[in-house]
């Protein structure tokens, strides 16, 4: 039990470290205010491989009203990183994706975020990052299918 406990707490220190590595070193970086919950809106369009997202889709993602992620887009369109187009599909649905603005600020944090990776895993030898890629990737399962059961570990 305490080494899953301490690896929570190395996670939590890990992303505050990162956070401030961030905010210390990049301050001149001109990012847009934008709050966590426009955060969350912007990570389901970056994530959805560049094609265009509902926004029921980005609601049910989140677990909030498709008015309250209505509310988020406004503001991410009218701050230039998000755009609304009708659905050719559907002519009552509106896809929400990346606007020029919001790839450029995807790209230029790609780059950052590559970079800084590479600086932190470059003093550990190759098959540990391999190790600790798997290690990663199955946490990231693990949390999906928690998402899925609604929260339930698998009986």
């Amino acid at each position: 039990m305490k080494e899953k406990q301490e690896a929570w707490e190395l996670i939590f220190k890990i992303t505050e470290a990162l956070r401030n590595t961030h905010q210390r070193h990049e301050p001149k970086r001109k990012m847009p205010s934008i709050t966590f919950s426009q955060m969350k809106v912007m990570g389901c369009v970056i994530l959805n491989d560049g094609n265009p997202v509902k926004v029921k889709d980005i609601a049910e993602e989140l677990g909030i009203t498709p008015g309250g992620v209505s509310q988020l887009v406004d503001t991410l369109v009218k701050e230039g990183s998000l755009e609304r187009t009708v659905s050719p599909e559907d002519r009552r649905a509106v896809n929400i994706s990346l606007s020029r603005h919001g790839k450029e600020t995807k790209r230029s944090m790609d780059l950052y975020f590559s970079g800084l990776s590479e600086k932190l895993l470059s003093p550990v030898p190759p098959e540990k990052q391999a190790i600790f890629l798997e290690v990663l990737e199955t946490m990231l399962e693990a949390l999906n299918k928690l998402k899925e059961n609604g929260g339930k570990a698998n009986e």
